[in-house]
């Protein structure tokens, strides 16, 4: 979707990355509130949303064009 650059993917972005960064503690990282299958505590939770992150801000699509 990213790559694409569609209406998919902008409303993804702006329901998903919102939601994300309301969802950090106070204390800088983040953990799931409820129980989960693939959680491992807030150090895995923490390294996944900031994986998430950087390759939302940080990742160059393989569609833009370099001048």
């Amino acid at each position: 979707m990213m790559n694409e650059g569609s209406l998919a993917w902008d409303r993804y972005r702006q329901g998903f990355i919102p939601r994300l960064l309301n969802s950090q503690r106070d204390e800088g990282y983040w953990t799931n509130l409820k129980p989960a299958k693939y959680s491992v505590g807030p150090i895995y939770d923490t390294a996944l949303a900031v994986l998430i992150l950087e390759t939302h801000f940080r990742f160059l699509p393989g569609t833009m064009k370099v001048r």
